[in-house]
């Protein structure tokens, strides 16, 4: 009697018959499992030594924008609507002119311009703005259209960079209007990676800045700026440059956050004015500029001495913030202290 018979002679349930390989019967589990293959050998990984390296002569990092934009793949992100693409017109006309951006130098090239949310009446309104009187740089070129990262978007950069010796950046407005349709079942950070990866090759092997403009991520403003960027974070892990703007809801002053790898992190204050960005400083040092003035004010109207928290009160400050800058006001001797209470100097 063959063991499935015996089997359903006592009423089990059979197993399926175990598939034979080649005739036989697969090797049980205490064979060895067969040796992968290994991969095929490709070019070996150079290997330094810290001393030749450091006996290296490597060129300087070049800047597109002294401070601001190094050569490489950029990203510049914030809440929608807040002037990103004032500032993406502003810099397109400064390279291509070699004007100084924020009292920083440019390097002076060729520039392409792809403002995929513009037609061509709003691209001359803001031309006209940008520049100010100023003739149009016969090195700024502009697009309203172009093929998406997939049907050709990339190989069309990569053409116009060849063919132009003398280029310099590439800015995409935005960079949503490139992204090919998302992919389903893929990792988010591994496709956000590979396709910024591919912008930040052809930046790479071009010798050219790439700036794309995104945006941030929902109820993502007030935290941390490269965590608030829309999408995963094979996006800001791609990018060589983050330049982040926060701004309040009708105020003409934002604040732009820079950070890179090549690049050293700032903090600027900027205030918009008929279309022109104009840096006012670092962020820091106008912040306490205009916190000193309030509450000298207040301190200078008070009809008696006032503690910190009652000056931060009427400031709409937190209270650490004033104290400090109220002890700092005293060591500057803009104001006086009596105890706990600080009231204007007299004379």
């Amino acid at each position: 009697m063959s063991p499935e018979a015996l089997l359903a002679a006592r009423g089990a349930v059979a197993l399926p018959p175990v598939a034979r390989v080649n005739g036989a019967h697969p090797p049980t589990r205490a064979a060895a499992a067969p040796k992968p293959t290994p991969p095929p050998a490709g070019a070996a990984p150079r290997i330094w030594t810290a001393g030749d390296l450091l006996a290296q002569s490597f060129p300087a990092i070049r800047y597109v924008v002294r401070e601001l934009l190094p050569q490489g793949y950029a990203i510049l992100a914030g809440a929608p609507k807040l002037g990103k693409s004032w500032l993406a017109y502003q810099i397109a006309a400064a390279v291509a002119e070699g004007r100084d951006l924020f009292a920083q130098a440019t390097d002076r090239g060729e520039v392409l311009l792809l403002a995929l949310e513009d037609g061509e009446r709003r691209v001359q309104d803001r031309l006209l703005k940008v520049l100010d009187n100023r003739a149009a740089p016969a090195g700024l070129s502009i697009a309203t259209a172009w093929p998406r990262i997939g049907d050709g978007g990339l190989e069309q950069m990569q053409a116009w960079a060849s063919r132009t010796p003398s280029a310099r950046l590439v800015i995409v407005d935005t960079f949503a209007k490139l992204k090919p349709p998302s992919s389903r079942n893929v990792n988010a950070y591994d496709a956000d990676y590979a396709l910024h990866g591919q912008l930040h090759a052809f930046a790479t092997a071009s010798k050219l800045a790439v700036l794309a403009i995104t945006h941030y991520r929902k109820g993502a403003a007030g935290g941390d700026f490269v965590e608030a960027v829309t999408g995963s974070a094979g996006i800001t892990g791609a990018a060589d440059t983050i330049l982040a703007m926060e701004r309040a809801r009708g105020s003409e002053d934002a604040v732009l956050h820079v950070t890179g790898r090549d690049i050293r992190e700032s903090k600027l204050a900027i205030r918009l004015e008929n279309g022109i960005w104009r840096c006012l400083g670092d962020a820091a040092s106008v912040l306490e500029g205009e916190t000193r003035q309030k509450l000298s004010r207040i301190v200078a109207e008070a009809s008696e001495p006032l503690t910190a928290g009652e000056i931060a009160e009427l400031a709409e400050l937190k209270a650490d913030t004033a104290r400090r800058t109220l002890n700092r006001m005293v060591r500057d001797q803009r104001i006086v202290r009596s105890g706990n209470r600080y009231a204007a100097r007299i004379g």
